[in-house]
């Protein structure tokens, strides 16, 4: 059983080392920088009014030119704004339990490095279809009709019904490296499930600096 039981956490081992492919392969041309905040238990992604132009929440916000998007459980986001807020009961009903969720938008009315501090920013840069592919993600994920939940967590913000349901193969940092790698960042899901690992991924491979 012990030769078994260290067989399978090799397995697992190696399968967290091989690398998933970008859904498509960027173009050199017209790539601008999109931004990711590390929040410590999520990370956060940063994109231009103009990127996201078409977003139905948009009109919530009418003179931000950025906004920082997430997507999470919605008891666990709508109550957890930092780790310190975070309580066992209310993770363990978020993981073991499919529940509903939500998207949660900022506005920022200044550059996302005047905003947040220097050591949880990471720059990207992505390609003009790549952005679009960002921008569907997060249209496709918000539910219809599109309506603010409430405020939320800091600054100018809201909170917005969303589709998908959240649980343990579902965190919010899957819901995001999933949106990356379709534009074509290298974003694996393993990796994903604590900021630090899905922020050293990038790195490795070459999409953060």
């Amino acid at each position: 059983m012990r030769r078994w039981r260290v067989r399978a956490a090799a397995l697992l081992a190696l399968w967290a080392l091989i690398p998933e492919a970008p859904a498509r392969q960027m173009t050199e041309g017209d790539r601008r920088t999109v931004w990711l905040v590390n929040h410590g238990y999520h990370v956060g992604l940063i994109m231009r009014r103009q990127d996201l132009r078409g977003a139905a929440f948009l009109i919530d916000f009418p003179a931000a030119e950025w906004f920082e998007i997430g997507w999470g459980d919605e008891g666990f986001y709508t109550q957890v704004a930092t780790p310190g807020d975070l309580s066992a009961d209310l993770a363990v009903s978020a993981l073991l339990y499919p529940t509903a969720s939500v998207v949660h938008v900022v506005a920022l009315y200044q550059e996302p490095t005047a905003v947040f501090a220097p050591e949880r920013m990471s720059a990207v840069r992505v390609d003009a279809d790549g952005r679009a592919l960002l921008r569907e993600a997060i249209t496709d994920e918000i539910a219809a009709p599109v309506e603010a939940l409430g405020a939320g967590l800091y600054g100018d913000s809201r909170f917005y019904r969303a589709r998908s349901r959240y649980h343990l193969f579902n965190v919010c940092n899957h819901w995001l490296s999933r949106a990356l790698n379709r534009a074509g960042l290298p974003s694996s899901e393993l990796w994903s499930v604590l900021p630090g690992s899905m922020l050293t991924e990038l790195k490795l491979r070459g999409a953060i600096n």
